[in-house]
């Protein structure tokens, strides 16, 4: 599946009335599930919701984020096909996911 596809389901879930319901059994960064030791710090934390394990020898994030600024966004990153460490992999993509949340001037 694409990103833009999941982005694309994830924001048509977050618009039906179980939206809210369905966003919380994701689980949140630095806090649970599989996400437990990911984010631990700064405002990605707590903030993503988001999982982390893809079928197969891949890695990615995808969920819902609030930035700095408030806004509530939608992201999908995955990774496959990679020949370096899982951890190096799963640390640039958590960069990225920070980088989602954290506000810049002008500009996502």
């Amino acid at each position: 599946m694409a990103p833009h596809a999941i982005v694309q389901l994830l924001r048509y879930c977050s618009t039906q009335p179980w939206g809210a319901d369905y966003k919380a059994t994701f689980p949140i960064a630095g806090v649970d599930g599989s996400l437990t030791e990911r984010l631990r710090v700064a405002a990605a934390a707590q903030s993503h919701h988001g999982e982390n394990r893809l079928a197969g020898r891949g890695e990615g994030a995808l969920g819902f984020a609030t930035t700095d600024g408030g806004e509530v966004v939608v992201f999908s990153i995955l990774s496959n096909n990679f020949n370096l460490p899982a951890k190096r992999v799963t640390d640039a993509i958590d960069e990225l996911v920070q980088a989602i949340v954290e506000d810049t001037p002008g500009g996502h």
